[in-house]
């Protein structure tokens, strides 16, 4: 007795190209392992395999606020999105959660009203405690008492300033803050000398010149995008991308040291430890000569004993648009705390990690992030478009996939160019210690939500058409003008087939199911096709 199997038809492509969405290139021996990532305004968090498989997900009743983690104890850290028209712009959020691996939400906390708004990203720490990005409103009053000047004052009278803030977790909906840093706290300016934070911007670089903006970027003139913790020198190291710039604070201070440029471990409060990027914010380079440009996730690694910050460089305002990896090489005093500085900048050097042999073909104007793995190669984010690949240590990519997800599922046979967005991603080692709680197997392919379904009967199209089954082996039968054709599995392995022959070249091949790569040279054209058969 035949039995019916349901073909999804992904893809077709002509001229040598895979699949727009889903897995383009490798399979799961070469990621060997799994890529955890939130597609942008969608309510589920993915865990995939090497192959694209879905392994492990988590559902939430809220869009994401950008970031999510998983961490040692399996449970998943996310950042959510609750509404809240007071703040409006990108990566805002307002919600934290933390999910069990049985989708069960263990704690929340909310921080969202007309002040003040969580957005962005968020760090655990080994003691258990959050920090979190946080934006909070100061009025144009507030604004000129710092010495802003007016003209930079957007026509509602709001400035985001931004903070960090320490939770202690408790309950399953409360926290109590712990820690606190205050950008408001460490502003100078050479404006209005009347100000108690007027200052000469070049001599006081640990401080931010209130009045710099490169853009009108309104009310959200900071938009802090990332923050990570190093345990070892108790430092956090964060992003502003409108302002091309990370900084490094001390983290061990107090709240009332932070608030100040003194104490802590390193003797500066809450100013800056250190700043990289854009010297031309407190006047020693030219804007051109600026090191980065709208940056995101910069991150702590360690080479060789030393300490360095690895970060997705995405372009944006540069003359020629592309995307970098480059990794920051820190140096620091003899304590080992404070970052040198010479001539009056904090002395530093980086090194490109990474650029597409042809620079366009690599890029990202916004969100987007890097992971330096443990056998040194490198997983990156281009989160534009969705894409997501694996180099190795010759810079040569060795798996790539491309998110199937946007708004709505898209399929692979959609003719969009690029899969949707995606903030970051995440590989994790099969043997990762948060996964032991997990039933990892596989479920589905993302690609499968968005297309529909085909019987055996239906013309897949003018190439060939599933024409026969049974309980054993599939037949294809091709149009004429087929000169030749080959089937792959997903990773790149030949599946035997046997002709039936006759004008039509019937193929057929036996006992499997899953995802098959069709080849096909018909007449001067070769088309390449992407299908998953399911029984």
């Amino acid at each position: 007795m035949k039995k019916e199997i349901l073909i999804l038809l992904f893809i077709v492509l002509v001229e040598n190209t895979l699949a727009q969405v889903g897995l383009q290139f490798g399979s799961g021996e070469d990621l060997d392992g799994y890529i955890l990532y939130q597609p942008n305004n969608n309510l589920t968090t993915y865990l995939i395999d090497g192959e694209g498989y879905v392994v492990a997900e988590w559902e939430s009743v809220y869009q994401p606020g950008r970031a999510v983690y998983l961490l040692y104890n399996g449970n998943l850290l996310k950042t959510a999105r609750i509404e809240n028209f007071n703040f409006i712009d990108g990566g805002r959020g307002g919600r934290i959660e933390l999910i069990s691996s049985s989708n069960e939400v263990l704690w929340s906390y909310e921080l969202s009203n007309e002040f003040e708004s969580l957005h962005h990203d968020v760090a655990f720490l080994p003691n258990g405690n959050i920090l979190a990005l946080a934006w909070e409103k100061i009025s144009s009053d507030d604004a000129l008492e710092n010495g802003r000047k007016p003209e930079l004052i957007p026509a509602n009278g709001e400035i985001w300033m931004e903070k960090i803030i320490e939770l202690k977790p408790s309950g399953s909906s409360d926290a109590t803050i712990v820690w606190e840093w205050h950008l408001i706290d460490h502003l100078v300016q050479d404006y209005d000398e009347t100000k108690s934070n007027y200052g000469d911007i070049s001599s006081d670089y640990r401080k931010l010149d209130f009045n710099y903006q490169i853009d009108n970027n309104g009310a959200d003139w900071i938009h802090m995008n990332a923050i990570d913790y190093n345990e070892e020198l108790d430092q956090i190291v964060v992003s502003t991308p409108f302002i091309n710039e990370i900084w490094i604070i001390d983290h061990s201070t107090t709240t009332l040291e932070a608030s100040t440029g003194a104490g802590g471990n390193s003797g500066h409060g809450g100013d800056f430890l250190f700043r990289w990027g854009n010297n031309h914010t407190y006047g020693m380079s030219n804007l051109k000569d600026r090191d980065l440009f709208g940056q995101h996730n910069p991150q702590w690694i360690k080479e060789n004993g030393d300490w360095k910050i690895l970060l997705f460089n995405n372009g944006r305002g540069r003359e020629e648009l592309y995307s970098t990896i480059d990794q920051v090489d820190l140096s620091f005093d003899n304590d080992g705390l404070n970052y040198s500085v010479l001539d009056g900048v904090f002395n530093s050097n980086s090194t490109n990690i990474y650029t597409a042999e042809n620079k366009d073909e690599f890029y990202s104007s916004f969100v987007s992030g890097v992971q330096k793995l443990a056998n040194n190669q490198y997983l990156i984010c281009e989160g534009a478009n969705g894409r997501i690949f694996q180099i190795d240590e010759n810079k040569r990519v060795v798996w790539e996939y491309v998110n199937p997800i946007d708004i709505e599922p898209k399929c692979s046979n959609s003719l969009e160019e690029t899969g949707g967005i995606v903030f970051r991603a995440s590989y994790i080692p099969k043997d990762f210690n948060g996964l032991s709680d997990y039933n990892i197997n596989r479920k589905y392919l993302l690609e499968t939500l968005g297309c529909p379904l085909k019987t055996k009967r239906e013309i897949v199209n003018s190439v060939f058409e599933i024409q026969s089954l049974s309980s054993d082996y599939l037949e294809f039968n091709f149009a004429s003008g087929i000169n030749d054709v080959a089937f792959y599995t997903i990773d790149g392995k030949s599946i035997p087939f046997s002709y039936m022959g006759d004008q039509n070249f019937i193929a057929k091949i036996n006992g499997y199911t899953g995802v098959i790569i069709v080849n096909c040279a018909l007449n001067d054209k070769k088309i390449v096709k992407k299908i998953v058969l399911k029984k």
